[in-house]
């Protein structure tokens, strides 16, 4: 499924960094789908792609606006609007609050068919984990994403899992089976 096509223009604007513009045509697609009842954060995500592009001038905004894609995907009902929703509210919560939503968007993804959403909740959590200094569960959940990351292709996520997963074990976290692939 797309998103909404301006939903779409808005993503791509702050994909290009331009950031005043997206902040603009998100706002307005937000409006406007609100208006007619248009809630689904999969088809409609701009109030998630919003508090990403507000998050570092408005943190409080950003945040309230992610906990309410949080709210209406759950309405939707799916495991993959839910978990998705979750991992990408975490991208404007704080340390703390950011490893609680991506261990539950593990866990819906976990039973979601998006295979490629799984992998990124799991090598998000994984990065947090390393983060706050919990090397031995950072590992795990790193490992996990990894594969799933192979399994989908995802090329960006196998490095950043990579990358994570040794910077994990070199800081003290114990091996758990083979070497980093």
């Amino acid at each position: 499924m797309l998103p909404e096509a301006a939903c779409l223009a808005g993503r791509l604007l702050l994909a290009q960094g331009r950031r005043k513009e997206a902040i603009k045509e998100l706002e307005t697609a937000g409006r406007r789908l609100e208006e007619r009842g248009r809630n689904n954060t999969l088809w409609a995500p701009w109030a998630l792609d919003l508090a990403v592009a507000l998050k570092d001038e408005d943190p409080e905004r950003a945040r309230t606006l992610a906990d309410k894609a949080v709210r209406h995907a759950a309405r939707f009902g799916t495991d993959t609007a839910v978990g998705e929703a979750l991992r990408r509210a975490a991208l404007v919560a704080g340390p703390d609050e950011a490893l609680v939503k991506l261990g539950q968007a593990v866990v819906h993804l976990r039973r979601s068919p998006c295979k490629y959403e799984f992998a990124a909740a799991l090598v998000a959590h994984g990065s947090a984990l390393l983060r706050a200094d919990r090397l031995s569960e950072a590992a795990e959940r790193l490992r996990e994403g990894l594969e799933v990351s192979q399994q989908c292709a995802a090329d960006g996520l196998v490095e950043t899992a990579r990358a994570d997963l040794a910077s994990a074990v070199c800081e003290g976290a114990e091996p758990a089976g083979d070497t980093v692939h």
